[in-house]
Formats: C-alpha cells, structure tokens, sequence
C-alpha cells in the first residue's frame, strides 16, 4: 500500500472515529437533560387522575399528548396537535381551552395559537397558565377550531 491510500484511511478511520464519538458523547448530554428535566418538572395532573381531559378534534387536526401540571399554585396546560392531512401548510386555527369545575361550571378559558418547530412538521405545540388552583379544577375541555373569518391566532410557523 502506498503513503498517499494510507494517509488516506488514517485519515477517513479517525473522521469515523471522532463522529463516533461525537455522535455517543452528544446522546449522553441528551440523556442527562432529559433526566434532569423529568426531575424537575411537576407530576402530571392527567397522568395521576386530578384533572380529567376532554379533546374535541377537527377535521384538520387532532389533539395529542396533553400535560396539566402546577407552577405556583396556578394551572398551566400544555400540548400537541397533530395535522390529520399531509402536507408543509401550517394548521389553521385555534385551540380554546375551557377549564371547569367539579360542578361543570368554567372557570377561566383561553383562545390560544401554536406553533411549529419546523416548516415540515405535522405537529403543532401549545402552551397556556391560567389563574386557577388545580385542586378547584376537575376537568380542562381542549378544543381546535379551524380558522375561521373572524378567528384569532393559530398555525403560525
């Protein structure tokens, strides 16, 4: 083998090497975060029966994974929609989110937007507090609303 073939796979076998590595010390990081951040996120009120959920989809979206939790004795709702057709084009409209009651009446809503991490994403992500006490709350309704004339928010990238 010549000098030139083999400074040529010394070369390419330690680029494979220090992406390999790259690639493994990049997925740890990751790792670590993600467990640092489960640790210090509120339990979810959905997950442990607190709060019941109620999603009324549309014929352009449906409402996926949802979190109730409590940041400083206020509600905080947090979730995703995910577009039912393919396609780049944001999803149109808006999510309501109504928050009830034990005896069904509202206690506070909210017409929120959501947005897109990337323009080729098919999911959408939302986010809202409200001024309530989750112990006074037995139910948050998530709606999605296709845009209308007069509708507010929603779909931007």
């Amino acid at each position: 083998m010549n000098d030139g073939l083999r400074q040529i796979m010394k070369q390419h076998h330690g680029y494979a090497l220090s992406t390999q590595a790259a690639v493994i010390g990049s997925s740890g990081l990751l790792l670590a975060l993600w467990l640092t951040g489960c640790a210090s996120l509120p339990p979810n009120l959905v997950a442990t029966d607190a709060v019941n959920i109620e999603r009324v989809d549309s014929s352009r979206a449906r409402i996926g994974s949802l979190y109730a939790g409590e940041i400083n004795g206020q509600l905080i709702i947090r979730g995703r929609l995910k577009k039912r057709h393919a396609g780049r084009s944001p999803i149109p409209g808006h999510v309501r989110i109504e928050v009830l009651a034990k005896d069904g009446a509202v206690l506070e809503e909210g017409v929120v937007g959501y947005y897109r991490h990337s323009a080729k994403s098919g999911v959408s992500y939302f986010s809202q507090d409200f001024g309530v006490r989750p112990e006074d709350v037995r139910t948050v309704r998530v709606i999605h609303h296709v845009r209308e004339e007069n509708s507010i928010g929603g779909g931007a990238s």
